[in-house]
């Protein structure tokens, strides 16, 4: 009994280690579809930076809340906004009335759409894709960055 426990422990850690260092994969035909999510932030965050550059005056933000605290995270900044359809700390601290009338960098994928965000401003055109790669260089996932022309303000 307690080895049979022992080997079914090592074998799922082994498994949920090698998911989320080498290659996001399935394991008996369950996927965590955030995995691949975790890859690719450097990347990402040095073409939102570049981006920045060309559009002074844009916020940042994302359609999902765990990815404006990632690219927050990447780039060492606390203002990254999240326009995410459930509740987050964002939601409270936010003041979307100062952001009125800007424009928004705004990082989108496939599974928490430019829709999430396109709403709340008078149009949005996509500027990139950035492939999120593995250690082995094999693409896990693709983000794209959003230009939102003239946020309308209000609660995201």
């Amino acid at each position: 009994g307690l080895l049979l426990h022992v080997a079914f422990g090592l074998f799922f850690i082994t498994a949920a280690t090698l998911n989320y260092t080498t290659l996001p994969q399935g394991l008996f035909g369950l996927k965590d579809p955030g995995a691949p999510a975790n890859y690719g932030w450097t990347e990402l965050a040095a073409v939102v930076t570049e981006l920045e550059a060309s559009h002074p005056g844009a916020f940042l933000a994302a359609t999902r809340y765990t990815y404006a605290a990632q690219l927050g995270f990447q780039l060492h900044r606390s203002d990254v906004m999240a326009f995410n359809p459930l509740r987050s700390e964002n939601d409270y601290w936010w003041d979307a009335d100062a952001h009125k009338g800007a424009d928004a960098l705004i990082i989108a994928d496939r599974a928490f759409k430019i829709a999430n965000a396109e709403a709340h401003f008078a149009a949005v055109e996509k500027l990139a894709t950035v492939e999120a790669l593995v250690p082995s260089g094999q693409k896990a996932w693709e983000f794209e960055i959003w230009l939102g022309h003239n946020y309308g303000g209000g609660t995201p």
